[in-house]
């Protein structure tokens, strides 16, 4: 089981397969890789984001869609939170599970109109990801 500082380092250096290794040993580790989509590190901010595309590839729909609506109840102003980095981690989802994340383009288009410009920039960042996938998103976010 990593400690925190192993799994920041995880994350900082992109380890995929040992992060993949680990949420299959205990999903729940995601909780913490959540956590850090707010760490005052911008490159275990990513990482981070990453990994959320590494779960969608070990759990299953159901779990990934959870996930995802997570993720989306905490870039809303209502949530308190305004995750900056929840939008790249649905990108990242979508990455590999892009059947999954279609399903919240609506979503991610309304909170493309907040003020907020790291929120728009993450959600830019997603949307580039996803018409990379194959999915349909407003041109005008490409």
């Amino acid at each position: 089981m990593l400690d925190r500082d192993e799994l920041r380092t995880a994350l900082r250096e992109n380890d995929r397969e040992l992060i993949k290794s680990e949420l299959k040993k205990r999903p729940s580790l995601i909780r913490k890789i959540q956590r850090l989509l707010y760490d005052m590190d911008e490159d275990v901010r990513w990482g981070a984001a990453r990994a959320f595309g590494y779960a969608a590839l070990i759990f299953d729909e159901e779990k990934t869609r959870m996930l995802l609506r997570q993720l989306v109840w905490m870039i809303n102003e209502e949530s308190g939170n305004n995750c900056w980095f929840a939008p790249q981690a649905i990108g990242e989802i979508g990455r590999h599970k892009p059947e999954l994340v279609k399903d919240f383009v609506g979503c991610l288009m309304e909170f493309h109109k907040y003020p907020d410009s790291k929120i728009r920039e993450g959600i830019e960042y997603a949307f580039r990801i996803l018409h990379d996938a194959g999915v349909e998103v407003p041109d005008r976010s490409i």
